[in-house]
């Protein structure tokens, strides 16, 4: 008993901290690998020496044989740099590109005994794939025989055979061969090959071979790996064709720079056919679309930042939502949303097979063009789902903030001016918090309140392209309008009367002006000599002016509560009209239509899409986050596109002042008088508050937008008058002294 006491407290102290021999914690993976000795006498033969990582899958395609991957045998002490992308080989030698280092973090003392005795650190090996064994004469006529024998001609010959067989094939069901699996044993070919790396030159590889073989016939080789895991990548990025990739092959052979890959290592069309049903088949991520949504969400934590998987069976149940972004975008709602604000819009046509939505948030940079904050997919966009949305962008744009601000974030591909702009932005976002200037929007109420609950206060404009294709589509479905044209709901001939539902029905010329006198009333800012009131009485007496000149004077009641629950009510009123804006602010830019986010879409469906209906939802959130979102960053556009209409505008407007047309009111401050002549050749004149940024004009009454008396003002404002230009001007000439 005193002896078992003995050697259970010698073996307590072996495994003790206090003890020399006691393990100290360590990697789980080597440091280093055994020296193999190998011995020319047992077939070894070293092939190639001084091979870089990134000559390795060339030197593989310039081999008479192929070879199978039987195993790797990597250490902690070696750092292996991939410089291609993965495709479907994402640890294959012979079909990425590498470069190889000692692990930075190495320890000094196992560094310097690498080093010194020249120990592996990296090698794999494989098997040949017994290409070589394959006689493809044999298999040629095989081929052949089994075409003959399948012919139409054959199969009626033999029917009679079939026919008299077929109770002994009936009770005897058909099994399945099982697969045989090769090994050491059954194998033909006992070739094996290895790839070592040692410690001395981690970037260079030596190639040992034992055994020898013959080599292959050409038409018994496999085709180049490195362009199977291009191909596959084109797959996993853009759904490309087989033809696409055949085209892009094509012109990687035959360009000066292109590749140097052997005849009998490129591939033909059904090879690359060929690969596509598989690839498709795995994807290399799951069979169930939504599981391979949240395997795409786990691997890219660094750009998904929310995802609720589809579990309606959980308890409690949750919802289908995973939400994007990239730190170039992040860094443009930082630059712009302040003063281009964010567009919102959600869409569902022929984005996936489960119907999902596509939400995005965008906003508009110097230029004019627009550009993605955030992208969302979701199974629904109710106010509970765009809350959880809008909440987690606004967590993860300040945090990017935050980041910049510190001095700890890297700000890639923008200008010097915009990364200066950018730390400004980011310091007031960190006092702040993420506010933009406004927000625009369709008219959905799901989208409204969830802006209000994020962003209490917030500027919130309604499209004002939609609103009109809103109130043109109820005059449409109720069977209105006489422009000639079929009704896209009914394919008919819209009625001109009122219908048997009691419905209202305007003529074409009726609606243009009730549209014209909305647009009027839209102008309203609801200030002491503005009120919304004495506007909506404006407005529903032209109305029913309107009615009674048009013989529609049955459809005035259902017109006027049209109008009144959907666009006069309280929920929507500020937000259609011009009370909602800022004070000074017109309709021009982004506080006139969502169109910025509609061209998002179209963009999407187009380019992306291909106008093609994408069948998984995780394929669709692969696309938007590695080809959409940065689109925008490397194919910016920096040129400011004005329109012909804003030049004719702005030219307009010079002429106006040029020709000392405005004059300034003294009664009233921030009031003018901008004087041009008529049709009639008469001189008339408009009246232009500059402080509110309004007209008297009807261009500016339809559009709420610049007009040319504004920027007669504008100009006006920036310059003076213009005789004291005409002023200056001759005193120059007279040689007189003067002063500005």
């Amino acid at each position: 008993m005193a002896r078992l006491l003995d050697l259970k407290a010698k073996t307590a102290f072996r495994h003790s901290e206090a003890s020399p021999r006691a393990k100290r914690p360590s990697s789980t993976r080597l440091t280093m690998l055994k020296t193999m000795h190998r011995n020319p006498e047992q077939g070894w033969v070293l092939l190639e020496q001084g091979v870089h990582g990134y000559d390795l899958p060339e030197w593989f395609e310039t081999q008479r044989n192929d070879f199978n991957i039987k195993e790797y045998h990597e250490t902690s002490s070696f750092r292996q740099i991939w410089l291609d992308t993965p495709g479907d080989r994402p640890k294959d030698i012979r079909a990425r590109r590498f470069a190889g280092e000692i692990h930075p973090l190495c320890d000094p003392q196992i560094r310097r005994h690498l080093l010194s005795f020249c120990i592996p650190i990296f090698r794999a090996t494989f098997n040949c794939a017994e290409a070589c064994c394959r006689d493809m004469e044999v298999e040629r006529e095989d081929e052949a025989f089994e075409r003959q024998r399948n012919s139409p001609s054959i199969l009626s010959s033999a029917s009679t055979d079939i026919d008299s067989e077929q109770d002994v094939s009936d009770s005897e069901p058909k099994s399945k061969l099982p697969r045989k699996r090769t090994t050491n044993a059954t194998r033909t070919c006992k070739v094996l090959l290895h790839v070592e790396i040692t410690a001395d030159k981690p970037d260079e590889v030596k190639i040992w071979q034992k055994g020898v073989h013959r080599d292959a016939d050409s038409d018994a080789l496999a085709w180049s790996l490195r362009l199977r895991r291009l191909a596959t990548e084109d797959l996993s990025t853009l759904g490309g064709t087989a033809s696409k990739v055949q085209k892009k092959f094509t012109k990687l052979f035959s360009d000066e720079d292109g590749w140097n890959v052997p005849s009998y290592r490129r591939p033909s069309a059904r090879d690359i056919e060929n690969i596509f049903p598989a690839f498709r088949r795995r994807e290399r991520l799951a069979k169930n679309s939504f599981e391979a949504l949240s395997l795409f969400a786990q691997k890219n934590r660094d750009r998904v930042y929310l995802y609720s998987a589809h579990a309606p069976r959980a308890t409690p149940p949750t919802r289908l939502a995973c939400a994007a972004t990239d730190n170039w975008s992040k860094d443009s709602a930082i630059l712009h949303s302040r003063k281009s604000g964010v567009g919102f819009d959600s869409s569902y046509r022929n984005k996936n097979e489960n119907f999902a939505l596509v939400t995005l948030l965008t906003t508009v940079n110097d230029s004019g063009c627009m550009v993605p904050i955030a992208t969302c997919i979701s199974e629904d966009i109710q106010m509970t789902t765009l809350v959880q949305f809008l909440t987690q962008t606004k967590v993860v744009i300040e945090a990017r903030a935050e980041q910049i601000h510190q001095g700890m974030a890297v700000i890639e591909d923008r200008t010097t001016e915009e990364i200066a702009n950018i730390k400004k932005e980011a310091a007031r976002i960190v006092r702040t918090g993420w506010v933009p200037g406004h927000f625009m929007i369709d008219k959905s109420l799901a989208e409204k309140r969830a802006i209000q609950r994020v962003w209490a206060g917030a500027i919130i404009c309604v499209c004002q392209f939609h609103i009109i294709q809103a109130i043109l589509r109820w005059v449409e479905e109720k069977g209105c309008g006489e422009s000639g044209k079929l009704s896209k709901k009914t394919g008919k001939q819209p009625k001109k009367a009122v219908d048997r539902t009691g419905k209202p029905s305007l003529p074409t010329a009726a609606m243009k002006e009730v549209l014209e006198a909305f647009r009027w009333a839209q102008r309203c800012r609801n200030t002491p000599n503005d009120r919304w009131h004495q506007a909506q009485v404006i407005f529903e007496g032209s109305l029913q002016r309107i009615c009674h000149s048009h013989n529609c004077a049955e459809s005035f009641a259902t017109i006027l509560k049209y109008f009144r629950d959907n666009w006069w009510c309280d929920e929507w009123r500020d937000l259609c009209t011009d009370i909602g804006l800022p004070q000074g602010q017109t309709r021009d830019g982004t506080f006139n239509t969502n169109n910025w986010t509609e061209s998002a879409y179209r963009t999407f469906d187009v380019v992306f899409l291909e106008n093609r209906k994408n069948k998984r939802i995780d394929r669709l959130m692969s696309i938007l986050v590695n080809d959409f979102l940065p689109h925008y960053r490397f194919w910016s556009h920096d040129e400011a596109r004005p329109s012909k209409d804003h030049i004719r505008v702005t030219r307009q407007g010079h002429d106006l002042w040029s020709a000392d047309n405005v004059i300034r009111r003294r009664s009233q401050p921030n009031h003018y008088k901008v004087y041009y002549i008529d049709a009639d050749k008469k001189s008339r004149y408009h009246t232009v508050d500059y402080a509110q940024s309004s007209c008297t004009c009807t261009q500016f009454g339809l559009r709420g937008k610049y007009c040319m008396h504004l920027w007669a003002v504008h100009w006006f404002e920036s310059n003076g008058p213009v005789h004291e230009w005409d002023r200056e001007y001759q005193l120059i000439t007279a040689g007189v002294d003067h002063k500005y």
